[in-house]
């Protein structure tokens, strides 16, 4: 009997032994790093703080190519009515008007012709949206431009290789050895304030509306005709490019 109380006893105290090592074993295995790091509060505003700043500068730059897309007047699908050399800008006819060398003019068409053509012609036009010019200013155009496209039918139409060292096969329009005729598209944000330049004083343009012209003679004389003519005025435009055809047959 004794002997089995002895017996009882040790394996009551190998079993309490047992009992703590399994205790002190988790006990070091709940204070093991599993690698998983809770997020405080404050990294969590910032991380949210740096996603609304990447989505709000994606949405800048996503409006900014829409606006340029829709608002841009030098879209590169548009083709100009006439020969591309021959369009000028109104920074060049205000060079023009303001009696500087011909030789400071960038256009390298523009400046050929006022050196080597009696009369030069700078036509103002509503080429590229036509629908931000009213009904009546448009027929006027639309009267001016038959006539053009007569003169560039006529068999003195040439078109004239001429000297550019930046880019390579430049030409430009010509009629004849005496005439040229450029265009400013006013309906290009660079051509905006064509109005600024047009003469429109006795003996001048009527109008500064379209369809209005430039004439140089001899690079120095300058006329302008206006859509319509007035008293005390130069004739209108398309009377003026009437003139230029005659001539021309």
């Amino acid at each position: 009997m004794r002997i089995f109380k002895e017996g009882c006893g040790k394996m009551a105290r190998a079993n309490k032994n047992e009992v703590s090592k399994k205790e002190v074993k988790e006990k070091k295995v709940s204070g093991v790093l599993t690698g998983v790091k809770e997020e405080s509060p404050k990294g969590e505003l910032f991380f949210k703080i740096v996603l609304y700043i990447m989505a709000a500068g994606l949405l800048a730059i996503t409006l900014y190519f829409v606006i340029d897309t829709i608002f841009n007047k030098s879209d590169k699908g548009f083709e100009p009515t006439y020969h591309a050399n021959n369009y000028v800008n109104v920074s060049h006819v205000r060079q023009i008007v303001d009696g500087e060398n011909f030789e400071n003019i960038e256009h390298v068409g523009i400046r050929y012709a006022l050196d080597h053509y009696k009369y030069v012609y700078v036509l103002f036009i509503a080429d590229y949206d036509q629908s931000s010019i009213d009904e009546k200013a448009l027929d006027r155009q639309t009267e001016a431009l038959n006539v053009v496209n007569e003169l560039f039918g006529l068999s003195v139409k040439k078109e004239l290789a001429v000297t550019n060292p930046d880019v390579e096969d430049y030409t430009i329009v010509t009629l004849g050895d005496e005439v040229a005729i450029f265009f400013v598209d006013v309906t290009l944000s660079d051509n905006a304030a064509y109005r600024s330049v047009v003469d429109t004083g006795e003996g001048q343009a009527a109008s500064a509306s379209l369809p209005v012209m430039l004439e140089v003679t001899d690079g120095i004389d300058l006329n302008w005709f206006g859509p319509w003519t007035a008293i005390d005025k130069n004739p209108s435009s398309v009377t003026k490019l009437n003139s230029v055809l005659e001539s021309l047959k």
